[in-house]
Parts: structure tokens; C-alpha cells; sequence
């Protein structure tokens, strides 16, 4: 019985001292393939977080990080000019960051650079008909909130299917058509003012690098790019180079308002004076005040394209497009706008040279003093573009006559020495 016993013990303690070596096998096989997983989740969710989420800089001496999307929030924490941040997401104009010691919360985007402008969650949009219905939902049967008129300019927030959430200033106004919005071609970037006295414009983001020229001081630039401490950025006449983050400040002012309330008021004053008189003859025209500084403020917050443009008119008949009353695309832009039935002041539209003016955005076209045409000032929209049109001439839309071409086009000829403003 001791013998069989001393072996049965044997057998026992060689059985558990197995059993003990496969379960420690097994911990650390767990062990391990708990590791790799660790070890997967946080690499994909790095590769997702780079995928997905886009940089940006921001571009105020100071910003805070709110808590919530409100101006009077609870702050969070404080960032500098330069300081970089990780866009994930948006509501309304606020957009919800990310910084790289990990803080989280919304920063307003005008206090903002995106430097990958197709992943900026806000677009700037511009309205291509002359009245636009707006939907408190995504939805034609929903309530009707109210309407925008033509060139009014818009955020566009969201997207849902064909529809689009817009906001005007702060306010977000509802859901519209998106197929009745126009997206500039060219982003829009944030602008600053020079700050500083002959301020460096270099050829890189260096202050050893070359010096491309100086700008004066309270020079409006717009900004394009970030890199060690420098601003890429773009001059009203068209260069670009760096400038030190220190040298300048951004501007922060809307013309939104003042675009609506000068493009009314001149309608308006159009209008009565067609009323009054018929005859627009160039001896009574002298006699009649310019409308250009209805456009001051409206000019010293645009871009200056040039004082030499070249204006001309055109309509809608087979003289000036080519196409009769019945042709499929006849009356349609370039960029989708109708403007069959439509007339001069209701559809301010012209065809532009793409590579000189953005399809898209928005320009003001004055004048010379003295000028009869001068009854034309006003904000267009760069809708279309046409083979005849050279790189420093502007087409505007008069009309839709039917086939016979319009006394108003015929009367036009040609304008020189007109002034072009860009208003983005």
C-alpha cells in the first residue's frame, strides 16, 4: 500500500505540476494577445484620428477654448497665434477642436486657419437665383422660415442629401436646395492687416530667407498657409510670400449687412428713376449723381482687380449667345444659374474671365465718373464665362428679350477704365 501510494503521489504532483506549467503557458499567451490588441487599437486609432481629422492654426494674438459653442461659455483653456489644433467637427460656425496636450473644445472659426481647405467643415456660399426658399428641416413640406435673395452670401453647415444648412452671420437660418448655392472655386481664407511699418514679405518661411518686397502698414493680405512662426500669404496684387505671425493681425469685419443694404438701396433707386425717365441719353446722364460712393465701405474691404477693365453687355438673344427660344440649354451659366425670364437687377450676373475673376464669388464693377453706365454699378455675381472674354474684361447680363437682342445691349458698346472690386 506505501508503494502504490508513494506513486500515486508522484503521479498526482507530476499532474499538477503540469497542469500549473500549461496554466501559466496560457496567462501568458493571454498576456500577449492582449498586448497586441492594446497595441492595434491604439496605432488604428491613431491612423484613424490623422485620417479624419484635419489641422489647423490658429490666427488671433489670443483664443479661448470654450466649453461649449457660445461666446460666453465657460473657457476652458487658453491658445496662442500659431497654436495648432485638431478639427473634429462643427456646429453652426463654431468648430469643436482638439489640442495636441489634450484639451478638447470649440473655437469660433474666423479665429481659425484650416490649412486643408476641402476638409473645413464650413464652406462660404453664394446664392444663384434671385429668391431662394428656406426650410426650418431638410424637407419642401416643412415650415417655411423665410427666403434669401440674389448674391446673398451664406455658411453653409451641414449637408444632408441635396440639401444644405446655411447660417447668416451667427444665426443658423435653416435648410435650402444646395443646387441653388454656389461654392466660390477659390477658398476662403481669413484676412489680417499689417501691423508693422514696411513690413517683410519673404520668399520663405525664414527670416533669413530673401526679402520679395514690403507692404505698408494696415495692407490687407489674405492668409493661406502656416509654417515656423510665418503666415503664407496673398497680396492685393496678387504675390505671395510669408510674413512673421507678429507683423500683422486679422480682420474680423462682415459685409454681409452692408452688401444687402447697398444692393437695395440701389435697386430701389433704380427703379425710381426709371419711373421718372426713360430716355437715358448721355447729356442727361451728366446731370446725374454717381452711385459710386454708395460702394466706399463695400470697396475698402474688397480687392481691387484693377482700374482698366473693359465692360460689355449681352442678353439672351441668338446675337448674343447663339441660341433661340427652345434650345435645351439655352439661358444657362456656366454655373448652372437660369436666366430665362429673367432681367438686369433681378439676375445680377456676368461672365468673366475664370483665370482673372473666381467663378463664383463676387464682384463689385464701377463706373468712371461721368459715365451713363454708372446706372450699372452694383455687386454681381461671376456666373458664367464666354469665349470673347479676355482676362481683364467683364461681360454683364442685361436681359432676356426673346430672340431680338435688347435696345439696352445694342445702346452698352463698350466701357473702359472700370474699376473691379473682388468681394470673395
Amino acid at each position: 500500500m506505501t508503494i502504490k501510494s508513494n506513486k500515486f503521489s508522484r503521479l498526482f504532483k507530476n499532474a499538477v505540476r503540469r497542469k500549473g506549467e500549461i496554466e501559466i503557458v496560457r496567462k501568458k499567451s493571454i498576456s500577449i494577445v492582449a498586448l497586441l490588441a492594446v497595441v492595434w487599437i491604439i496605432s488604428m486609432g491613431s491612423v484613424a484620428f490623422g485620417e479624419e481629422n484635419t489641422k489647423a492654426v490658429v490666427i488671433d494674438r489670443m483664443v479661448n477654448i470654450h466649453e461649449a459653442p457660445e461666446e460666453h461659455s465657460k473657457v476652458a483653456t487658453t491658445i496662442g497665434v500659431g497654436g495648432s489644433v485638431f478639427v473634429v467637427g462643427n456646429k453652426g460656425r463654431w468648430l469643436e477642436v482638439s489640442t495636441e496636450n489634450g484639451f478638447h473644445g470649440w473655437i469660433h472659426t474666423k479665429s481659425l486657419l484650416v490649412l486643408d481647405y476641402a476638409k473645413h467643415p464650413i464652406k462660404e456660399g453664394i446664392v444663384n437665383m434671385d429668391l431662394l426658399y428656406v426650410n426650418e428641416l431638410p424637407d419642401p413640406n416643412s415650415m417655411l422660415k423665410g427666403t434669401l435673395g440674389f448674391t446673398a452670401r451664406v455658411s453653409v453647415i451641414a449637408e444632408e442629401g441635396k440639401w444644405f444648412q446655411v447660417a447668416l452671420g451667427e444665426d443658423v437660418i435653416g435648410w435650402v436646395l444646395s443646387e441653388f448655392i454656389t461654392i466660390p472655386e477659390k477658398p476662403s481664407y481669413p484676412r489680417a492687416s499689417v501691423q508693422t511699418d514696411k513690413a517683410k514679405i519673404r520668399a520663405e518661411a525664414s527670416n533669413n530667407s530673401d526679402t520679395i518686397c514690403e507692404v505698408e502698414k494696415n495692407t490687407v493680405i489674405e492668409l493661406k498657409d502656416y509654417a515656423e512662426d510665418y503666415f503664407h500669404v496673398v497680396l492685393p496684387d496678387g504675390r505671395e510670400g510669408w510674413i512673421h505671425q507678429y507683423e500683422m493681425k486679422t480682420v474680423h469685419e462682415t459685409i454681409e449687412e452692408k452688401n444687402k443694404l447697398y444692393f437695395s438701396q440701389y435697386i430701389k433707386q433704380q427703379e425710381e428713376k426709371a419711373e421718372k425717365k426713360q430716355d437715358n441719353s448721355e447729356e442727361d446722364s451728366k446731370n446725374t449723381p454717381s452711385m459710386s460712393e454708395d460702394f466706399e465701405d463695400i470697396k475698402k474691404m474688397g480687392k481691387l482687380l484693377g482700374k482698366d477693365f473693359t465692360v460689355t453687355a449681352y442678353d439672351l438673344s441668338i446675337a448674343s449667345c447663339g441660341k433661340a427660344l427652345g434650345d435645351k440649354y439655352r439661358g444657362f451659366t456656366s454655373t448652372g444659374i437660369n436666366l430665362n425670364g429673367k432681367q438686369w437687377g433681378e439676375a445680377m450676373v456676368v461672365s468673366v474671365n475664370s483665370k482673372t475673376i473666381p467663378l463664383g464669388s463676387k464682384v463689385l464693377i464701377i463706373f468712371k465718373e461721368g459715365d451713363w453706365r454708372s446706372k450699372y454699378n452694383g455687386i454681381y455675381l461671376a456666373g458664367d464665362t464666354g469665349s470673347g472674354i479676355k482676362a481683364r474684361s467683364v461681360d454683364i447680363y442685361l436681359g432676356d428679350g426673346g430672340n431680338e437682342q435688347l435696345e439696352a445691349v445694342k445702346k452698352f458698346g463698350r466701357a473702359s477704365n472700370v474699376e473691379v472690386y473682388l468681394i470673395e
